[in-house]
C-alpha cells in the first residue's frame, strides 16, 4: 500500500472518530487493530506519520485522536512525544480532564520518566470527590512504579472493602476486569501480590477482594481467549492464605 493511501485511511478513520457521538473509543480500537495487521513496512509508515503530527509546534494543529491511536497500537516510543506535548502546551492548564488524558496514556505506554506528573495527578485525585479514579490510576500506576502503585491500590481496597459498603463493592465487581486484564499483561503474579498486600493491611478487605477477583475469573465476562490462563490464576488464588 502506498504512503498516500495509508494517510488517506488515517484521515478517514480520524474523521469518523471526531464525529462519533459516543466519544469514539470503539473506533480507536478498530483503527489500532486494523493498523497492527499491516505489514511491518506499512505499520512503520502509520507510526511515522502519526508521530510527525504530534511533533508539530502549533498545538492547535495537533489532532489528539492520533495520540489515542498510538496508545491503542502500543507504540511505546510515542510516549516521549506525548509527554513533550504536555510540557509544551498542557502543563499549566488547570483542566483536570486534560491531565487525566495525558496521565492515562503515558501509564498505558508504561512511560517511566513522568513520575512527578503521576504523583501530582494522584494528589489531585485524593483531594477531589472520590469517584473511583484512584482505582483506575492505581492499576495503571503499578505498571511503572510497582511499589507505589501496589501501596496506593491496596490502601484503596482497604478503605472501601470493609463494612457494608455495597456501592463500592458493586463498583469493584463491575470493574475488576480492568485490573485483571491489565495485570495479566504485565505478570499474573501482580494479581496475587495485590491480594496479599491488601490482606496484610486488612484481613476483611483481603477476603472480600479475593471473592471479587475469583468471581470475575469464573464469570462469562472473561474473554474466551483468556479462559485457560484465568483458570490457572484461580488455582493460585486458592492457595493465598487469608
Amino acid at each position: 500500500m502506498e504512503r498516500d493511501d495509508i494517510i488517506k485511511i488515517i484521515t478517514e478513520f480520524t474523521e469518523r472518530h471526531n464525529n462519533s457521538k459516543d466519544g469514539g473509543t470503539s473506533i480507536v480500537i478498530d483503527i489500532a487493530k486494523y493498523f497492527n495487521n499491516f505489514s511491518e513496512e506499512e505499520r512503520a509508515v502509520v507510526i511515522e506519520y502519526l508521530i510527525t503530527e504530534l511533533r508539530k509546534t502549533n498545538y492547535d494543529a495537533i489532532d489528539l485522536t492520533y495520540i489515542s491511536i498510538l496508545v491503542e497500537m502500543k507504540v511505546h516510543k510515542a510516549a516521549q512525544y506525548i509527554y513533550d506535548i504536555y510540557n509544551r502546551h498542557l502543563k499549566y492548564k488547570k483542566d483536570f480532564d486534560w491531565k487525566k488524558f495525558i496521565v492515562y496514556d503515558l501509564l498505558k505506554l508504561r512511560y517511566f520518566e513522568a513520575e512527578y506528573l503521576y504523583e501530582e495527578y494522584i494528589r489531585i485525585c485524593k483531594e477531589r470527590t472520590d469517584n473511583g479514579e484512584l482505582f483506575f490510576v492505581g492499576v495503571l500506576y503499578c505498571g511503572t512504579n510497582y511499589i507505589k502503585g501496589m501501596d496506593l491500590l491496596s490502601d484503596y481496597f482497604c478503605k472501601h472493602l470493609i463494612g457494608n459498603n455495597e456501592k463500592m463493592s458493586h463498583f469493584f465487581e463491575n470493574r475488576m476486569g480492568f485490573l485483571i486484564l491489565n495485570f495479566i499483561d504485565i505478570s499474573k503474579d501482580y494479581i496475587i501480590d495485590i491480594l496479599e498486600q491488601t490482606t496484610n493491611k486488612n484481613h476483611e478487605a483481603g477476603f472480600r477482594l479475593k471473592e471479587i477477583i475469583t468471581s470475575y475469573l469464573l464469570s462469562d465476562n472473561v474473554p474466551k481467549e483468556r479462559k485457560e490462563s484465568m483458570s490457572e490464576i484461580v488455582k493460585l488464588i486458592e492457595n493465598v492464605a487469608i
